[in-house]
């Protein structure tokens, strides 16, 4: 599969009232990593305290860096038709479309959630935030709530993820089959296929 992994900073938490700082992107060919996005992004106003206490990213880092209006475009060129992956991917979603809708690009790209895909193929865990799974699994996070940090960190859970599925499924694992996958409950997982067993493609 060719997707991109895409993750964003941002002032706040609505994608309609916040604006975003700083993206991160990887872009894979199956497993084979074909290239990295990551950009600072001035927001037009001064950050709040709190985003900088998170993120560690500062009013001074961003003085000199481009507006949403120069860097969305670009990055919509290296989405391309690339299936669009994040950790929560609601939140970077919301984020991305009210970006893009603001310099009148419309994207169409399919989504996938590696939130929504762990927590069913993952069970067990206590927290399903990108860094405790990080940790668990030994994906290296240096800088977390950074963007291109994240990025690369949810492009090896992905990975993580979609041999676990492989190693369970005699056929090619599909986009349609990992849609389907994400969006039922974690109680039908367990119902159809136990606490600790990986589903069967055939089951859909």
């Amino acid at each position: 599969m060719k997707v991109v992994v895409l993750d964003f900073e941002t002032t706040g938490l609505s994608a309609a009232h916040n604006r975003i700082i700083e993206v991160g992107a990887v872009a894979l060919d199956g497993k084979d990593c074909v290239g990295t996005f990551s950009q600072l992004v001035h927001p037009g106003d001064f950050l709040p305290y709190n985003i900088t206490q998170i993120t560690g990213i500062t009013d001074e880092m961003l003085n000199d860096q481009p507006p949403a209006e120069v860097v969305m475009p670009k990055l919509a060129e290296f989405i391309s038709d690339r299936t669009i992956i994040a950790h929560n991917a609601s939140f970077d979603a919301k984020f991305l479309n009210s970006e893009m809708k603001r310099v009148d690009i419309e994207l169409s790209n399919p989504v996938l959630c590696t939130l929504r895909l762990a927590r069913r193929v993952l069970p067990g865990f206590s927290s399903y935030s990108l860094g405790n799974l990080a940790h668990h699994l030994g994906i290296s996070l240096t800088r977390a709530h950074r963007a291109l940090d994240d990025a690369k960190a949810t492009a090896y859970l992905w990975r993580y993820i979609f041999e676990e599925l492989s190693s369970q499924i005699k056929d090619e694992i599909d986009l349609n089959f990992l849609q389907k996958f994400s969006e039922i409950s974690k109680k039908q997982v367990q119902k159809r296929w136990g606490e600790t067993s990986s589903p069967h493609k055939s089951s859909f």
